[in-house]
């Protein structure tokens, strides 16, 4: 297996669509081990990743600047920041993606772009949150600080959790 950068064609924008210049990607620890190291790829059908992979992919999320827009898009414009998921549309490991218009997000103008690009797994955390019956403000315990467990602290962190503790290797504290 091997990896290079290659040149390819800025994606065409369709009917409802955008064209969004990438200001970051993000990784997915995952994705980009199970396509880099064909573990556990074989064995689950659904995730099967067909070889040789696209270029720029995979790109799990990311952040950019709509650089143009289709015909019948009717709530972003040129300029907009958006964060969107590595689903539904080109790879987003390149210069430039192509995502329908349903498929982002636009950010405020005084959200910083690049801290946004993993906003799909936050939204994913807060998600398990929600569904374990909405945890936050509760004494939770959160096990493993991957990606996915450091953004689980920072969300309960900002609801102002009360007597959130963590156990490491050095011993047990509070914040």
């Amino acid at each position: 297996q091997k990896a290079e950068v290659v040149d390819v064609p800025i994606p065409e924008v369709g009917e409802g669509q955008v064209l969004v210049r990438l200001i970051a990607s993000s990784i997915c620890n995952q994705m980009e081990w199970k396509i880099f190291t064909a573990k556990g790829v074989a064995e689950v059908p659904e995730h099967k990743i067909p070889y040789p992979l696209p270029p720029g992919a995979p790109g799990h999320e990311g952040v950019g600047e709509v650089v143009e827009v289709g015909r019948g898009v009717e709530r972003l414009k040129v300029g907009d920041i958006v964060v969107m998921t590595g689903g539904g549309g080109t790879p987003l490991h390149a210069e430039y993606a192509v995502r329908d218009e349903g498929a982002v997000v636009r950010l405020e103008r005084d959200v910083p772009a690049e801290p946004a690009a993993p906003l799909e797994l936050f939204a994913c955390v807060l998600g398990g949150i929600r569904k374990a019956g909405g945890a936050i403000g509760e004494r939770v315990v959160v096990s493993g600080l991957g990606p996915a467990g450091l953004a689980a602290v920072q969300l309960l962190l900002g609801s102002r959790g009360r007597g959130l503790r963590w156990i490491n290797l050095s011993g047990i504290g509070t914040i």
